[in-house]
C-alpha cells in the first residue's frame, strides 16, 4: 500500500466515527517499553559509481538493537484508538558483507516515530487485543560512514516516510496498570550516496517485538 493511499484511509477511518465519539472524553495510557528492533537489511546492488561487483545486492547490513519506548494512546471509543510511539535517537552499525566477510563502515543514528490508528476488542475483561495500522516518520543523524569502495564517504538521506502495522495485546493488572505485548512492523528506507551520487538504496524495515507496562487514566 503506497503511503499517500494509506493516509486517505486513515483520515476516512477517523473522519467516520460518530460525532459524539470523538467529542467525548476519551482514555489515556502511556507505555513504557523494550522493543527489540530485527532490522531485514535489504539493499540494492551498486550503482553510478559502484558496480555490483564493488556492492553486491542485499550486502549492507545495520545491526539489531534493543531500544526503549514511550507509547501514548488515546481512545476515541470503546472500539478506536490512536497510538503515538516515541523514541530518543538509536545508533546502529552498518557493515558491508561480502560473503562470510564483513566490513564495518561506519555507524548511523535515526529516530523512528510512529502513529497508528487503532482496533480494539476484548477477549474478556482482562485481556485486550488490537491491531492497528499507520505511518513512520524516521530522521537519520550523525552519519559517520567511510568506506574503501569506491574511494570516498557514503552518506543517507535525512528522512524516510513509509507504512507500519502492528498486532498486540493488554493484560489487565491491579490499579489500572496493564502488561503489553506487541509485534510492529515499520517500513523504513533511505538511499545511500557519495558526493557525485546514488551508489545504493537500503530498505531496513525493522521487525520490533516489544513487552513494557502502561498505565490508563
Amino acid at each position: 500500500m503506497k503511503t499517500s493511499s494509506l493516509i486517505l484511509v486513515l483520515a476516512g477511518m477517523v473522519a467516520g466515527l460518530p460525532a459524539h465519539a470523538q467529542q467525548a472524553d476519551g482514555n489515556w495510557m502511556v507505555r513504557l517499553r523494550a522493543t527489540h528492533t530485527d532490522m531485514i537489511n535489504h539493499s540494492d546492488e551498486g550503482m553510478g559509481l559502484l558496480t555490483p561487483a564493488d556492492l553486491p545486492k542485499d550486502a549492507i547490513a545495520a545491526d539489531n538493537k534493543t531500544i526503549p519506548e514511550v507509547d501514548v494512546t488515546y481512545f476515541f471509543n470503546s472500539s478506536l484508538a490512536a497510538e503515538l510511539s516515541l523514541t530518543v535517537p538509536q545508533k546502529h552499525d552498518l557493515d558491508i558483507v561480502k560473503g562470510r566477510l564483513a566490513e564495518p563502515i561506519g555507524s548511523f543514528k535515526y529516530m523512528p516515530t510512529t502513529l497508528m490508528l487503532q482496533y480494539q476488542f476484548n477477549i474478556t475483561d482482562n485481556i485486550l487485543p488490537y491491531f492497528g495500522l499507520g505511518l513512520t516518520y524516521s530522521d537519520f543523524s550523525s552519519t559517520d560512514l567511510t568506506s574503501t569502495i569506491g574511494g570516498g564517504d557514503l552518506h543517507l538521506e535525512n528522512e524516510s516516510f513509509g507504512e507500519a502495522y502492528q498486532a498486540g495485546v493488554d493484560f489487565r493488572l491491579p490499579n489500572n496498570f496493564f502488561l503489553n505485548a506487541d509485534m510492529t512492523k515499520r517500513f523504513i528506507d533511505t538511499d545511500v550516496n557519495v558526493q557525485q551520487g546514488k551508489v545504493s538504496h537500503i530498505e531496513l524495515n525493522p521487525l520490533g517485538l516489544s513487552l513494557g507496562i502502561g498505565k490508563r487514566f
